[in-house]
């Protein structure tokens, strides 16, 4: 038990960085993560040795400021103190140039519109990122330019979507449903914008025949022919141009609502 509290104790130690010469130690630690990871990309391949040689440095540097917080008053401390402070200084020279490299590979993904790259190298939360003016504003105007087109892109796609689910490829089969009258109904569109709609109740079967276009929010059917068929008849058939017009309130890959501009009333069918 006391062993891992030791270890538990260590590691929140560890977990900060050191206090001496904190100023300078700080911002070239507050980078090692970011760069570590960056150090992975393939957009750093040649920069891969430079980053991780900077890593190693600062992990050593960073142990060695806390041996130092810890045995500041022995008298070896002095001379190491001093060496330390000489090793951040050659780091921080080390992050600026490793900050350049950052902030350059940035503004050609975003000068190239690398829309992944950008995204990866933000990811990685390397400070240069947010303490750069310059680099911040190109990155707040990309990111807008971005939403923009990922907007635009959103909107043909559901318009794109749209006009599939008013298409003949999604619209051919048969659709079944109620009137709200009761009547039973079945809409079946075929080839070259054939429609068939039947229409049955108790006293009679109703055929409508003709062709369909979609325009604009609207169903629109031209019938040529109407069969009325009574129980106990014969059927009556006969020519016809009646033009009918349905407002479509939603078309599904299962299921269509319709208002019938006639009637007045509501078509809900299903597959």
């Amino acid at each position: 038990m006391r062993m891992l509290l030791l270890l538990l104790l260590t590691l929140a130690v560890y977990a900060g960085t050191p206090k001496i010469y904190s100023t300078v130690g700080d911002p070239v630690y507050g980078t090692v993560d970011a760069v570590e990871t960056l150090s992975t990309y393939k957009t750093f391949q040649g920069d891969r040795e430079l980053f991780l040689s900077f890593v190693r440095q600062a992990d050593t540097a960073k142990a060695e400021g806390f041996w130092l917080d810890k045995y500041h008053l022995l008298p070896e401390a002095k001379a190491r103190s001093k060496a330390y402070l000489k090793t951040l200084r050659k780091l921080k020279q080390l992050n600026a140039q490793i900050s350049k490299i950052v902030k350059d590979a940035t503004l050609d993904a975003i000068g190239k519109h690398h829309e992944k790259t950008y995204a990866a190298i933000k990811k990685s939360a390397h400070p240069v990122l947010k303490e750069d003016r310059e680099l911040r504003q190109a990155m707040l105007r990309f990111e807008r330019r971005l939403a923009g087109e990922h907007q635009q892109r959103q909107k043909e796609q559901a318009q794109k979507q749209a006009d599939w689910l008013r298409s003949s490829e999604n619209l051919k089969g048969e659709w079944r449903g109620t009137a709200a009258d009761g009547d039973a109904l079945v809409y079946r569109f075929s080839g070259k914008n054939r429609l068939v709609i039947v229409i049955q109740n108790t006293e009679q079967l109703q055929t409508l025949e003709g062709t369909w276009r979609i325009d604009s929010n609207m169903l629109r059917v031209a019938l040529n022919r109407i069969t009325n068929q009574r129980s106990d008849g014969v059927p009556h058939v006969r020519e016809t141009d009646v033009r009918l017009s349905f407002e479509i309130r939603g078309i599904g890959k299962k299921s269509m609502d319709l208002f019938d501009t006639r009637r007045k009333s509501d078509v809900r069918l299903a597959r």
